[in-house]
């Protein structure tokens, strides 16, 4: 049996677990989404390239702030790995390619950057940016003699938004918020 203040913990858990699994299911529907749709890779002068096709479905929170001018970082993560039996497969690359969208306003633009190039391109609309970073072309992943030829070969990738990457006062607030928690599931395929 319990004692009477382990049952009032009981049941007040109870009720905050009841409260929190009937949120309003519009409220839910409205988080924000990335989904990877394709990925396919291949071999251009002896460098694996990928193709993507990612969806950007940011939430209203993200793309309000955004018009505010606060800058929102975005990462594309691959993994190129090597499967092994009765194992976890071994992790032989890594490739984190991050892109960052800003809004200016005197120019009522919205700047999409290769953070690690530095080049920008401006957009109308934060969609439009997004639109534009979801069409992954030739991204350079891996140089084809650093791979065992006899070996069989995985990719995954994932992308993100990357909160640390938030003006400090932003930070935990996005850490709470759901929609600026948005990562797209690991997309899986054989490197050829």
């Amino acid at each position: 049996m319990l004692a009477p203040r382990s049952l009032l913990l009981t049941v007040m858990l109870m009720a905050l677990t009841l409260v929190a699994g009937t949120a309003p299911a519009a409220k839910q529907e409205q988080t924000a989404d990335i989904e990877i749709e394709l990925v396919e890779s291949r071999l251009e002068n002896a460098v694996y390239t990928v193709d993507a096709t990612v969806v950007f479905d940011l939430g209203a929170d993200v793309l309000e702030a955004l018009g505010s001018g606060v800058p929102v970082t975005l990462e594309i993560e691959i993994d190129v790995q090597q499967p092994r039996e009765l194992m976890w497969n071994k992790t032989v690359y890594s490739l984190y390619q991050r892109y960052q969208i800003t809004y200016h306003a005197l120019s009522d633009q919205y700047l999409l950057t290769n953070l690690t190039t530095q080049i920008s391109t401006s957009f109308p609309t934060p969609r439009a940016a997004l639109q534009a970073l979801g069409q992954v072309r030739h991204l350079p992943l891996i140089d084809q003699h650093l791979l065992q030829p006899d070996q069989e070969y995985l990719a995954q990738m994932r992308v993100s938004i990357v909160i640390s990457e938030l003006p400090a006062p932003l930070k935990l607030w996005a850490v709470l918020q759901s929609d600026w928690r948005a990562k797209s599931n690991w997309y899986v395929w054989q490197l050829q």
